[in-house]
């Protein structure tokens, strides 16, 4: 698996390391490192409305068509969700509503991009975090007729 911070680096670096023996890529799986978990109201920062961001160059990179060349190539291609030093992250959540419709962002961003799955990065969160959260959002994930 390889991590490619997108901010310096080109996503598709990832395809160019090739196996001499079997000509294969030598990455099974790459990451975009990565999009931002954020509160959705900076001033209000309820744990319960966190929004899916990217910056410019998360974005740049998704719209590049570097995801489907790689995956073109065999490899697996994720995107790391992360904390966004707010009240807003994998661990934060406490209501279901607010669980399954986090889910659904991205059971959506998955599907638009065409990723294969999604990098649990449960880090830089400013929130109380709980023992179940991460839990019941995989179990929202998988529950999910539309996450492929």
């Amino acid at each position: 698996m390889a991590y490619v911070e997108v901010n310096n680096h080109s996503l598709s670096n990832a395809g160019c390391f090739i196996n001499k023996q079997t000509q294969k890529p030598y990455f099974d799986m790459v990451s975009i490192f990565a999009a931002n978990i954020d509160a959705k109201d900076k001033k209000n920062q309820d744990p319960n409305q966190p929004t899916l961001a990217f910056n410019s160059q998360v974005t740049a990179t998704l719209n590049s068509g570097q995801v489907q060349q790689l995956q073109k190539q065999g490899i697996k291609v994720l995107i790391s969700l992360l904390g966004n030093h707010d009240k807003a992250g994998w661990s934060c959540m406490t209501d279901a509503a607010a669980i399954k419709n986090f889910a659904g962002q991205i059971v959506v961003m998955t599907n638009k991009y065409g990723f294969d799955g999604v990098d649990i990065d449960d880090e830089y969160s400013a929130c109380t975090p709980n023992n179940s959260s991460l839990i019941r959002i995989a179990q929202a994930l998988r529950a999910n007729p539309e996450f492929k």
